[in-house]
Formats: structure tokens, C-alpha cells, sequence
């Protein structure tokens, strides 16, 4: 009997040992576990964070694009460069907003002399306009519907970004246009 109770202790401890080895085996599984966890919020709190960003950005630089791109150089205007604006779509007390970029080069020409130009608007139809530049945060116009002292550099490429506001004020018609015209300074 003696020989059966020493057994039964070997038996227990063997059990014993056994459940301890699961439980650790167990507590090393839930480590993992939670470790895998903490790393898959982390990545999705870094993908949406970058998301973000990356939207922001789009929007931003979708502002900086010029919708209307104009290489200025002496030879174009003295001839003139004109823009016409269709008003007769945009409804009364409506707005339309066109980002224009002035250059002084053409691709890689880069204009060999400075050029001194201005802006002129003309309308037959009742509309408001105003003008404002990336160089100053205020309307250059002021009521007016010419804009002069305008430059651009020579030897370096530069560029001037306009926004053109024009606001309609009456309903619209058929023809309806806003001339934009950059030309030589006189």
C-alpha cells in the first residue's frame, strides 16, 4: 500500500506539472494574442491618419491648379491675349471663379526681357467682377475694369496666379460674355 501511494503522488505531480505547462502555454497564447491585437489597431489608427492627409492634400492642390494657363511673352501681347467668359448659363446672383496663371515662359523659353502688361475686363452684360492675385490677399480691381502695373521677370521662369470672380446680376441672356484681355502695357 505504501508502494500505491507513492504512485498516486508521482501521478499528481505528473498532473500537476502537465496543468502548468497548459496554463502557460495557454497565458503565452493570450499574450500573443493581445500583442496581434494592439499592432492591427495601431495599423488601422496609422492608415486612417494617412487617409486623411492624403485627402486634405488632393483638396489643396486642386485650389493651386489654374484653370487657365497663359504663357505671356512681348510678342503675344502686342497682339493681345483674350479670354471670353460665357455668362449666359450662370443665374442671377450666382458666381463663377476661374484661377488664371500668367507665365513668363513657354515650356523651357524663358522670356528674355521683363514684361510690363495689364489686364482689361469688358462686358455688355450686368455683372460684377473682381480679381484677386496670390500676391495679395485683397481685390486688385476696386470697381474698376482695368488692372495695370502688372510684371513678370525675365531669365527665371516666374508665374502670377489671378482668381476672376464674376458675379452675375440680372438674368441671364443668350451671348452674354466677359472679355479678359492681357496686353502691353501702354
Amino acid at each position: 500500500m505504501a508502494k500505491a501511494k507513492k504512485e498516486i503522488k508521482k501521478n499528481s505531480r505528473k498532473k500537476e506539472t502537465k496543468t502548468v505547462k497548459k496554463s502557460k502555454k495557454v497565458e503565452t497564447k493570450d499574450t500573443a494574442t493581445k500583442v496581434l491585437l494592439v499592432i492591427f489597431l495601431i495599423l488601422c489608427v496609422v492608415v486612417f491618419v494617412l487617409a486623411t492627409i492624403m485627402i486634405t492634400n488632393n483638396k489643396t492642390n486642386s485650389k493651386d491648379k489654374a484653370d487657365i494657363s497663359i504663357p505671356l511673352t512681348k510678342e503675344e501681347l502686342d497682339k493681345g491675349i483674350s479670354i471670353d467668359v460665357d455668362m449666359s448659363d450662370v443665374l442671377k446672383n450666382e458666381s463663377i471663379e476661374y484661377r488664371i496663371e500668367a507665365t513668363n515662359y513657354i515650356k523651357n523659353n524663358i522670356n528674355k526681357e521683363v514684361v510690363n502688361y495689364q489686364i482689361k475686363i469688358s462686358s455688355e452684360a450686368k455683372v460684377d467682377v473682381e480679381l484677386y492675385s496670390n500676391k495679395e490677399d485683397f481685390e486688385l480691381l476696386n470697381g474698376k475694369m482695368k488692372l495695370t502695373k502688372q510684371r513678370l521677370g525675365k531669365d527665371k521662369k516666374e508665374k502670377t496666379n489671378y482668381i476672376l470672380k464674376i458675379t452675375q446680376r440680372q438674368n441671364p441672356t443668350e451671348k452674354e460674355l466677359v472679355n479678359v484681355k492681357f496686353e502691353t502695357e501702354k
